[in-house]
């Protein structure tokens, strides 16, 4: 009997638009029905992107390291919560069935989309258990700092079960708690 694996993985190498390569991480859980995209920008911070397409949830994850000059140690998390247009990615299922025939090749966007840019507005805090577990869990770093937007959550009320939590955890904030003073 052969067991099916749920995660499947990519690495691909890619080529920014000022000639810098760097290594894409892409998983695939078929099980739970996520992508995840993974990548660390030349500036030291992590980026990782989790969408779950069951919940129509994207979670971007963000590990910016401290400022040395300024004094700063460790390292801060930052998370930000926005609904995912499922057309916009290619789901679990076909991602698990790519294959490269080349894995050292540097890759080149076919395609540039652009900036997508958007404004967090409201604390997600519990309420991202309820939207998403996937997302819940890859946001765990941050609870904290876990961000939404106002006009995402007039999309998600509708969920069962999630509207008293939702009001209740997303008070108005001009920038998350805690934030290192480069930052803000």
């Amino acid at each position: 009997m052969l067991a099916t694996p749920t995660n499947l993985q990519l690495l691909i190498n890619v080529r920014n638009q000022g000639g810098d390569v760097m290594q894409e991480n892409i998983t695939a859980n078929v099980s739970e029905d996520t992508i995840t995209l993974e990548f660390m920008r030349l500036d030291g911070v992590f980026v990782s992107q989790l969408v779950d397409f069951t919940n129509e949830v994207e979670a971007m994850k963000l590990i910016i390291p401290g400022e040395e000059e300024l004094g700063q140690t460790g390292h801060q998390t930052l998370c930000f919560l926005t609904h995912a247009a499922q057309a916009d990615f290619i789901a679990p299922d076909a991602m698990a069935k790519l294959r490269q025939k080349n894995p050292g090749t540097i890759r080149v966007a076919e395609e540039d989309k652009g900036w997508r840019q958007t404004t967090a507005s409201a604390w997600a805090g519990r309420a991202a258990r309820l939207l998403s577990a996937a997302a819940a869990r890859h946001c765990g770093a941050a609870p904290d700092r876990a961000m939404l937007r106002a006009a995402d959550l007039a999309r998600w009320a509708p969920r069962p079960g999630a509207c008293s939590h939702l009001t209740y955890t997303t008070p108005q904030i001009t920038a998350p708690p805690k934030l290192m003073p480069s930052l803000l």
